[in-house]
């Protein structure tokens, strides 16, 4: 899950299902899970003393997390190291919706937040996701990987019904959303008949094969997703609205049931890679991973 640690930052490849941050009192999320790896490392560091430095990582890791991945550093803050003061603890700079798998990263001191922070804010944080589309009779798009397609729209924010929807430049609470994104590979479902009718008596022939139609073909595409904006659920609605919902997406897909195809029901989408500026040393950073889902592997 940790996919690299400092003092001043911690980077995580975030499973689908767990929320970065929940309201709910006594619903684990992952930053509850990382401010408990926090708050134990200073029993490791005593133990890491005693020379037992593996034995601890993989009991903390497997405790948190059920896995241990990545880069682990070992530093541990002023904070941590002097006792009697409060346990470090992560600050959330950006977030992953929970059905939403990938990389993600957290701040450790006030400074990294603020460092991080500005790179949001301008654009210098890079975040690049796929995604698996269900392409409709809406989308107008070409299978060629060369060309970038760009989308910009007004989004705005349904708090009660955590939902968003397409809306009017200049509309209240209405704010700019942008991506780009590109097709990595596309793939179709052939027609499967709905059943047959050849044993119902009196049943004409002409009603017969009128009634054994088959169902259309469904096509997917992988889609690289470049997000430029960081609006709730910006990438579900937007690619919807073009006629690219995702699969598995409840929430924007009217027809989620219809392109099941035994690769699972969840949400086809993750945070594949992440490109930041260190904001202490400024050192050029990039954390990539693997969506996990099966939907993914298709051909």
């Amino acid at each position: 899950m940790i996919l690299y640690e400092d003092s001043e930052i911690l980077v995580c490849h975030k499973p689908e299902g767990l929320a970065v941050q929940s309201a709910r009192l006594g619903q684990k999320d992952l930053v509850s899970i990382l401010n408990n790896y926090l708050a134990e490392g200073r029993q490791m560091e005593a133990r890491e003393a005693d020379g037992q430095t593996e034995k601890c990582r993989d009991e903390l890791f497997g405790k948190h997390s059920g896995e241990r991945s990545g880069k682990y550093s070992g530093e541990m803050s002023g904070k941590q190291k002097r006792r009697g003061e409060t346990v470090q603890t992560v600050s959330v700079v950006h977030r992953l919706d929970q059905p939403v798998e990938g990389v993600i990263v957290f701040a450790k001191t006030k400074r990294a937040a603020a460092g991080l922070t500005r790179q949001i804010t301008d654009g210098r944080m890079r975040k690049v996701y796929q995604a698996v589309c269900c392409v409709t009779e809406k989308a107008e798009i070409t299978d060629d990987p060369q060309e970038v397609w760009a989308l910009t729209d007004y989004l705005v924010k349904d708090g009660r019904a955590n939902t968003s929807r397409i809306a009017a430049k200049g509309e209240k609470d209405a704010k700019e959303a942008r991506l780009s994104f590109r097709i990595l590979k596309s793939w179709k479902v052939e027609e499967e008949k709905t059943g047959s009718f050849k044993s119902i008596e009196n049943l004409e022939k002409e009603e017969a094969a009128e009634r054994e139609k088959k169902v259309p073909a469904v096509r997917y595409v992988l889609a690289e997703i470049y997000l430029e904006t960081g609006r709730h659920h910006q990438i579900r609605v937007q690619m919807a609205h073009a006629g690219l919902p995702l699969y598995g997406d409840r929430k924007y897909n009217r027809d989620w049931e219809r392109y099941l195809n035994g690769c699972g029901q969840e949400l086809a989408l993750c945070a594949v890679s992440l490109d930041f500026a260190h904001p202490v040393t400024g050192k050029k950073l990039h954390f990539a991973v693997k969506p996990r889902k099966e939907i993914f592997q298709e051909q």
